[in-house]
């Protein structure tokens, strides 16, 4: 049986340590079976889990897709072991309502006495810092188009490509009016080739 976090923090729960439950930062603590055994606020509050959620158990699996989940299982394997984990690696984590934003995390061991170690993890959110250099990486290449571009086709290709993956879309159009008619100039995704050469009266 996974030890619980009053057997983790000694005689004091969770919810009164300040120093755990009140941190401004995520954090978990899990088992080498990917049990979490230990849950702050901010990562309850984070995830969309209570306190009590917690304590009739939450698994790695739930909170991360496929692919992130078995490399959070290695990593804990390797620093239950003793073996050098990364000192700064990223997650993405799928919450509650279903929605997914990425986490820095860094993890380290907490030995058990008479019991098998834990593994401690602190993370924060870094969605909308990645997002925002996303962005800054697409106006970069835009600029680049721009002083490059060949012809208006390139750079109309170019800026919707860069938008449509920017905003995760299925695919973004380029219109440009002439006289009393909007004409597709360029597009990424779907249908992007019967748009070209679209023509729509303008209202």
């Amino acid at each position: 049986e996974s030890p619980r976090a009053h057997d983790i923090f000694g005689t004091v729960d969770p919810r009164f340590n300040a120093l755990f439950e009140d941190a401004n930062d995520i954090i978990i603590v899990n088992d080498l079976d990917g049990v979490i055994v230990a849950a702050n606020r901010m990562a309850r509050e984070f995830g969309g889990y209570t306190l009590e959620d917690v304590e009739r158990g939450v698994t790695l699996r739930e909170l991360l897709p496929p692919a992130d989940y078995e490399a959070a299982m290695v990593l804990t394997e390797r620093a239950l072991a003793g073996l050098p984990i990364p000192e700064t690696y990223e997650r993405e984590v799928q919450l509650r309502d279903g929605s997914r934003r990425v986490v820095e995390l860094r993890s380290n061991v907490l030995p058990q006495e008479g019991g098998a170690a834990l593994l401690q993890t602190i993370g924060r959110d870094v969605t909308e810092r990645k997002e925002a250099a996303a962005f800054r990486a697409s106006l970069l290449q835009v600029a680049q188009v721009l002083l490059t571009a060949q012809s208006l086709d390139q750079l109309g290709a170019t800026i919707c490509e860069e938008a449509r993956r920017v905003l995760e879309v299925d695919g973004v159009y380029l219109w440009l009016r002439r006289g009393e008619d909007l004409i597709g100039c360029a597009a990424a995704g779907f249908s992007a080739e019967p748009f070209a050469g679209a023509r729509l009266p303008f209202a």
